[in-house]
C-alpha cells in the first residue's frame, strides 16, 4: 500500500544548517491510518542543543500526535462525532512548507508497506538512528480497519459498494458498524467490524458486547442501515457477519478474547485474525457474486 512519510528534524542553529532527524509522520489517505513515531533515547540531539531549543521539538511532537489522536478517533469512533481536521497528503505537504526554523520536515516522500507501523519501521531503518528502539508495537484497531478495507478493495468491492462507519438501525436501537458491503438499490450483503486486543482490552470487551447485542436484534427482527449520504437499505436475518480483530500480544488478555470469541459465535459471525483477513473478502466476493446473479 502507499504511504507517505516526513522526517522530522532537530536543526539547532537553522543558519549553519546542521540537524539531526529525531521522529517521523507517515499515512496513507486509502487507509486512513496516520502515525507519529519520535526516537525513544534522544542523547544525541540533546547532545546538539547548545541553545536550548530542543523544547520546541517535543512540542511539535505533542501537538502533531494530538491531531492525529483525534482525527484515529473520529476513523474508530464506535458513536458518530464530528470530524477533526482531514489528514491527508496536502496536511503533510502543508506542515513540510511551514516548518522550517528549529523544527524542520523532509519533502513528504512516497514508501510501500504493508501497514504504518510497517513504513515507519522502513523510514527509522534507514534514516533515523535510536539507540533506545522498541522492537514491539500494539497494533491498534485502525491497523484492522486498513486491512479489511484493503482486502474488500482488492475483491473489486469498493466505492458504492462498500460503505464506512454505517448507521445500524434496529427499532429504537442505534450501532455504529465500521464496513458493509452494500447493492444499493437493493440490500445489505455483508456487515463487518474490526477489532484490537493489544490496547485498552477492558474498552474493548465492553464494545465487543454492544456491538453483538446490537447485531443479535437484526438477527432477530432484521434492520436497516443507513449511509453517510442518508441512503438506506434494508438488512436481513441472515445478513453475513464478519470480525476480524487483532490478537493480544502472547498470551495476555486471553479471558478478554474468549469472551469476545463467545459474543461472536452466539451472533453467527465469520471471524478472522488480521493475518487471515483475505477469508472475509473472499466470504465477501462470493456472497456478492451470488446476489448479482440472483439480482437480489
Amino acid at each position: 500500500m502507499r504511504y507517505m512519510y516526513s522526517v522530522i528534524r532537530f536543526v539547532p542553529d537553522p543558519a549553519r544548517g546542521e540537524f539531526i532527524n529525531v521522529g517521523a509522520i507517515a499515512g496513507s489517505e486509502e487507509s486512513k491510518e496516520w502515525q507519529i513515531r519520535q526516537v525513544e533515547n534522544p542523547a544525541r540531539a540533546r547532545h546538539m542543543d547548545s541553545n536550548g531549543s530542543f523544547a520546541a521539538v517535543w512540542d511539535f511532537i505533542d501537538r502533531i500526535g494530538r491531531n492525529i489522536d483525534e482525527y484515529q478517533k473520529y476513523v474508530e469512533e464506535p458513536l458518530p462525532i464530528a470530524p477533526p481536521a482531514e489528514l491527508s497528503e496536502k496536511w503533510l505537504t502543508v506542515l513540510y512548507g511551514h516548518y522550517r526554523n528549529v523544527v524542520q520536515l523532509s519533502e513528504p516522500t512516497l514508501v510501500i508497506a504493508d501497514g504504518v507501523d510497517e513504513a515507519l519501521d522502513k523510514v527509522f531503518g534507514e534514516l533515523i538512528i535510536d539507540p533506545g528502539k522498541k522492537e514491539w508495537r500494539a497494533l491498534t484497531k485502525t491497523a484492522a480497519m486498513a486491512r479489511l478495507r484493503n482486502v474488500y478493495k482488492r475483491v473489486g468491492l469498493s466505492g458504492e459498494e462498500l460503505w464506512e462507519k454505517i448507521d445500524l438501525e434496529v427499532g429504537a436501537f442505534h450501532q455504529i458498524c465500521d464496513f458493509a458491503i452494500v447493492r444499493p438499490k437493493h440490500r445489505a450483503i455483508q456487515i463487518a467490524q474490526a477489532w484490537s486486543f493489544q490496547v485498552d482490552l477492558d474498552v474493548v470487551l465492553q464494545q465487543v458486547k454492544a456491538w453483538g447485542w446490537g447485531v443479535s436484534k437484526v438477527r432477530e427482527s432484521g434492520g436497516k442501515l443507513w449511509g453517510s449520504s442518508g441512503q438506506a437499505v434494508d438488512a436481513d436475518t441472515k445478513i453475513s457477519v464478519a470480525v476480524l480483530y487483532v490478537p493480544p500480544k502472547g498470551g495476555k488478555a486471553r479471558s478478554q478474547l474468549n469472551e469476545a470469541i463467545q459474543v461472536w459465535r452466539d451472533i453467527h459471525a465469520e471471524v478472522a485474525e488480521i493475518e487471515r483477513a483475505e477469508e472475509i473478502g473472499r466470504i465477501a466476493e462470493v456472497l456478492w457474486g451470488e446476489a448479482v446473479s440472483s439480482n437480489r
